[in-house]
């Protein structure tokens, strides 16, 4: 019997090539005569005679053996049981990359005391190889789904570590690791620079050549801005994963209402410095003028840095922020209308009716909203023109559409 190795295995050793490719066959016999059942990924790729399909030998005969219940030693030319008859030998043919099966012995004698639920075969990367399919569109299997997957598909028992780290595997098998994704990210950026004209991009390290900032406006964003609103909603969101991070965001709205995103920054926390890194490269973008209004929460960072690079630029609260803040404080909610119906109100007599309507239910929150400064939460006395905009809920919208990728964010190479 020959049989053709794959492109897959030209860097093993040849060695390597021979105990992967007969046992594989072995094994395939093996379950063909003694249990009649074979895995999906061996029935997928058995019509192929060449096996140039078959990329990972090694996860298959693994699967194989777990379903068998058979353990494989390290050689592959025999059974685990030293004093079991099964047997296979083969040889690599001189003239070709070949191996000839030269001998098999296809019945087990070693009987079923290694027919377990629990199989040493069962590894974290043997796991990882046949869920990895599973994370290919979104989120994946959680742990419990993939103990359950394992139980079902091959009958056998793993612990919820295993189960764990099975998952990190395959997830980094698919969309990389933050490690490689942060050290291709120079490269990331003159690519970005490169395939989309006028994009700006700016890469900050530490004093030990570590990643501590990056920030990225495409082409497309800086020059779709002129058209906007000129109002910019900026927040920021958490990251998740091994080192955490925060993503700032700056967002505009178009004329009919629709959310357009004008710059991202990923930092290591929301700080002074953080945001001076943000709008010190914002300002690049979006110039500082006494027609623009940013709103963002009552975020102590971002006030004091906005005073500084957006002089001329008006700053509001976002009203949502400020009325949940009160609420909260001062637990009272029964203000809430009159503080809403006080923030779109057009006419100062108006506001002033809801606003002395609010001291009345709480004295204590009227204060609190009066130190804030009524120019930064109602559309009468602010001093410039938030076109309608009087929360970061476009921000907001952004975060959410981000809620579901906040683990995996970092650079993948294809």
């Amino acid at each position: 019997m020959v049989i053709n190795t794959t492109e897959s295995l030209a860097l093993a050793s040849e060695r390597q090539k021979g105990y992967l490719t007969k046992a594989f066959i072995a094994w395939n016999q093996e379950l063909r005569h003694q249990t009649g059942q074979i895995s999906d990924s061996l029935a997928k790729h058995e019509s192929n005679s060449s096996l140039e399909q078959l990329w990972n030998w090694r996860a298959v005969l693994t699967e194989v053996a777990i379903l068998s219940r058979f353990h494989l030693p390290n050689s592959f030319n025999g059974c685990v049981d030293q004093n079991c008859d099964w047997w296979l030998r083969a040889t690599k043919l001189k003239s070709c990359n070949r191996f000839e099966i030269t001998k098999y012995r296809n019945i087990h004698s070693c009987g079923a005391q290694h027919l377990t639920s629990h199989h040493p075969h069962a590894s974290a990367d043997v796991i990882a190889e046949y869920i990895q399919p599973n994370y290919l569109n979104g989120k994946g299997p959680s742990t419990k789904d993939i103990k359950n997957i394992v139980q079902a598909d091959l009958g056998c028992k793993i612990s919820y570590w295993k189960c764990w780290k099975s998952s990190e595997i395959a997830k980094a098998m698919i969309r990389g690791t933050p490690e490689h994704g942060y050290a291709v990210l120079d490269g990331y950026r003159h690519m970005l620079m490169t395939i989309n004209e006028g994009s700006k991009t700016s890469l900050k390290l530490d004093d030990k050549g570590r990643f501590k900032y990056f920030f990225a406006s495409y082409g497309a964003w800086i020059r779709g801005f002129v058209h906007m609103r000129k109002v910019l909603a900026v927040d920021g969101t958490f990251l998740r994963g091994r080192y955490d991070g925060v993503l700032l965001s700056a967002v505009a709205q178009d004329t009919e209402n629709h959310v357009f995103p004008v710059a991202f920054c990923v930092v290591d926390k929301e700080c002074d410095a953080a945001y001076e890194y943000f709008f010190e490269k914002l300002l690049d973008i979006v110039p500082d003028t006494s027609e623009l209004c940013i709103i963002s929460d009552r975020h102590p960072s971002i006030e004091k840095t906005l005073s500084k690079f957006y002089s001329e630029a008006y700053h509001g609260c976002c009203t949502r922020h400020l009325g949940e803040n009160a609420r909260k404080n001062f637990h009272c909610g029964a203000f809430l209308g009159h503080y809403y119906h006080a923030t779109k109100a057009y006419r100062r007599d108006v506001f002033h009716d809801h606003f002395e309507q609010i001291r009345i239910i709480n004295a204590e929150v009227a204060d609190y909203l009066e130190n804030v400064g009524f120019h930064k939460w109602s559309r009468a006395y602010f001093p410039g023109n938030r076109y309608d905009v009087l929360t970061s809920n476009i921000v907001e919208s952004v975060n959410a559409m981000f809620k579901s990728i906040r683990r995996f964010l970092h650079i993948k190479s294809c």
